[in-house]
């Protein structure tokens, strides 16, 4: 047999990988400040778009406040119960849903370190403008969403964001194959 030898092992991770703080808990960059209180800013725009269709339906449900249940309704007016009506229902859920999944979309990326998620902010920016249909709860989210892109585009983040390129490790390296790939049969088999 011989000698028993030491197992190979990686260093510690805070070794791994200088100069970037590694949180002790995660095992991934520490996250700064600022940047957590743009994800709580976004999750707070998502939670109050949830809210304001969850009004706007509970209000277009009842044929008496039907009318009154979101501006888009108000500004179509169409017969409770009509196709217009659904189709106005139905444009009320989607507008709810975008506006209640772009925040989200932009806090959890931001929160796993991608630079895009500055882009996802401003997209959600945009689509909680489309709040001005349901109802005025639906008026904050766009501004909530400015506050916590704002934040993305600061210092911390930016070398938060610096730190998570250099965690990952930059782009993947394509490998190529030493030997020409065989398909079917190996020749030795044959």
């Amino acid at each position: 047999m011989g000698q028993p030898q030491e197992i190979a092992t990686l260093p510690p991770l805070n070794e791994l990988e200088a100069g970037i703080p590694i949180s002790q808990n995660t095992g991934q960059p520490r996250r700064a400040k600022v940047m957590v209180a743009a994800n709580v800013l976004f999750y707070l725009a998502s939670v109050v778009s949830a809210v304001a269709l969850a009004w706007s339906w509970w209000t277009a449900i009842h044929m008496a406040t039907f009318a009154h249940s979101s501006k888009l309704v108000e500004l179509w007016q169409p017969r409770p119960g009509g196709w217009r009506s659904v189709v106005a229902v139905t444009l009320m859920c989607v507008i709810g849903a975008v506006m209640t999944a772009a925040p989200a979309v932009a806090a959890l990326n931001s929160w796993n370190g991608h630079r895009w998620s500055r882009i996802a902010g401003l997209v959600a920016v945009l689509l909680g403008c489309l709040g001005y249909l349901l109802n005025p709860i639906a008026w904050a989210p766009p501004v909530l969403s400015l506050v916590g892109t704002v934040l993305l585009w600061t210092a911390p983040v930016t070398r938060y964001f610096g730190h998570w390129d250099r965690f990952r490790g930059g782009d993947p390296v394509p490998l190529a194959p030493d030997e020409p790939v065989v398909y079917g049969p190996l020749p030795r088999y044959l």
